[in-house]
C-alpha cells in the first residue's frame, strides 16, 4: 500500500510559519520592554539583542537598529551605556563604539565571555551608534541601559540600586561598587547616606568569601558565597554619617576563593535634602565631542549627566577634557578665565564676582576636544 505524505508535510510546513509569524511581535515587544520598571531611581531594565555572530576585522554591528534606539530617544529617554557581552577568537582583539563615525571609546575583548561597558553620553534623533570589531570576536548580546528623567530617589526615601553585572571570576577579585553601579545604571553616589552594601553570589564549592571595604577598610564579617545564587547583606555602622564624598571615598567588595559568579551588587541608599542635605560639590560625566568653535552652556552639559541645582551659587569648576584647544568660561556679565586643553587635562576654575549660579555659566569650546568630566565646587551656606 502506498501512502502520499505531502500534503501531510504541507499543513505541518504551514503551521509552523504561522506560528513564527504570531511570536515575532511578541518577542520584539518583550525585548524593548526588558521586564518593566527597574528597581528604584527612574532607571528601566536594558534593552537587549541577542546577536551570536563570530565577527572579524573592521565588521560593524549598527547598534541604533540592534537595540530600536531611534524608537527610544523619540519616547525622550536617554541610554545611560552599553553593555556588549564577547569574547575574542584572536590575541589582543577589542572592540571600538563610534558616535557618527567619531570613536567615543575601545576596550579590550577577553579570551573568555565577559561584559564590555561603555559609557554613552546623551544622544540626539540622527545620532548613529556603531559597534566595530579590531581583531576578530564572538559576540553574543548587546544591551543599552536606559534612564527616564532625573536620577534619584526623593530626601529621606531608601530605595535599592543595584548593577546585575552577571560576571564569573576565577581568582581573588575587588569588585568597585560605585564604578560598577554608574557603569550599569547611570547612578552617582556621590552627596548619598550609605545604609547596605548588597549582592547576590555564589561559588561552585562553596567556599569563597565576601568582605566589604570602606575606604580600603574591612567593615564588619566576611561572608560564605554557598553553592547556590545567594543575597548577601553587609550593613554600615548605625554611628556613621556614611555619606558618599564626605566620609566615604571608595566602597569595595573583596573576593576571596576560586570559580565565583557574582550576579548583583548594588547599596540601599537614602538622598540627603533639607537644609543640611546640601552637596558641597557634584561631579557631572560628560563625555561630549566639541570640534570648530562651539558655544555651550554649563545648563546644557548638565543635561548630559545627573540633574543638580542650577540656581545655586558656585565657587569654582573643574574641567576634565582631552584633545587640542581651549575652552573659555563666562558668566555674570563677566569672563571668568580659561584652560588651554594639550592632551588629557584637569584644570580648576575660580569664578569671580558675586554671586554666579549654574545657569548663568557660558562655555566656548575652540579645536578638537572631548569634554569628560566637570565637577562644581558650590560656595558654602556657613562662614
Amino acid at each position: 500500500m502506498r501512502i502520499n505524505l505531502l500534503p501531510q508535510v504541507r499543513l505541518f510546513l504551514f503551521q509552523c510559519l504561522m506560528t513564527m509569524l504570531i511570536a515575532l511581535p511578541l518577542t520584539a515587544k518583550a525585548q524593548y520592554h526588558g521586564g518593566g520598571h527597574h528597581g528604584g531611581f527612574g532607571l528601566n531594565q536594558p534593552l537587549t539583542s541577542q546577536v551570536n555572530s563570530y565577527l572579524q576585522q573592521g565588521d560593524q554591528i549598527n547598534v541604533n537598529r540592534s537595540l530600536g534606539l531611534n524608537q527610544v530617544l523619540q519616547q525622550g529617554q536617554d541610554i545611560v551605556s552599553l553593555r556588549v557581552k564577547a569574547q575574542s577568537t584572536q590575541y589582543n582583539s577589542k572592540l571600538v563604539l563610534l558616535l557618527n563615525g567619531q570613536r567615543l571609546q575601545a576596550q579590550p575583548v577577553s579570551s573568555y565571555l565577559s561584559d564590555s561597558v561603555f559609557q554613552v553620553p546623551k544622544l540626539r534623533m540622527g545620532d548613529r551608534l556603531i559597534l566595530k570589531v579590531r581583531g576578530a570576536a564572538y559576540i553574543q548580546s548587546l544591551s543599552a541601559q536606559l534612564s527616564m528623567g532625573p536620577i534619584g530617589p526623593g530626601p529621606g526615601q531608601v530605595q535599592p540600586i543595584k548593577a546585575r553585572i552577571n560576571q564569573q571570576f576565577y581568582g581573588p577579585t575587588t569588585l568597585k561598587v560605585r564604578r560598577l553601579l554608574k557603569d550599569f545604571t547611570g547612578v552617582q553616589l556621590q552627596g548619598m547616606k550609605i545604609k547596605k552594601v548588597i549582592m547576590k553570589a555564589s561559588s561552585l564549592r562553596g567556599r569563597a568569601q565576601a568582605t566589604l571595604l570602606i575606604n580600603g577598610q574591612p567593615v564588619g564579617y566576611s561572608q560564605i558565597l554557598p553553592t547556590q545564587p545567594t543575597r548577601l547583606v553587609f550593613n554600615l555602622p548605625a554611628y556613621g554619617a556614611n555619606v558618599v564624598g564626605q566620609d566615604i571615598r571608595s566602597i569595595q567588595i573583596q573576593l576571596q576563593g576560586r570559580n565565583m559568579n557574582v550576579k548583583m551588587v548594588g547599596v540601599r541608599a537614602v538622598q540627603q535634602g533639607g537644609h543640611h542635605g546640601g552637596m558641597d560639590s557634584v561631579q557631572i560625566n560628560v563625555g561630549q565631542r566639541f570640534q570648530g568653535s562651539q558655544r555651550v552652556s554649563l545648563q546644557q552639559l548638565v543635561g548630559y549627566g545627573q540633574q543638580i541645582n542650577m540656581q545655586k551659587e558656585i565657587e569654582a569648576i573643574t574641567i576634565v577634557a582631552r584633545g587640542h584647544g581651549n575652552i573659555m568660561m563666562a558668566g555674570a556679565g563677566r569672563g571668568q578665565g580659561g584652560i588651554s586643553v594639550q592632551g588629557p587635562t584637569t584644570q580648576s576654575l575660580n569664578l569671580m564676582g558675586q554671586y554666579v549660579t549654574g545657569n548663568q555659566i557660558k562655555l566656548r569650546v575652540s579645536g578638537n576636544i572631548v569634554i569628560q568630566s566637570i565637577r562644581i565646587k558650590f560656595k558654602s551656606l556657613y562662614w
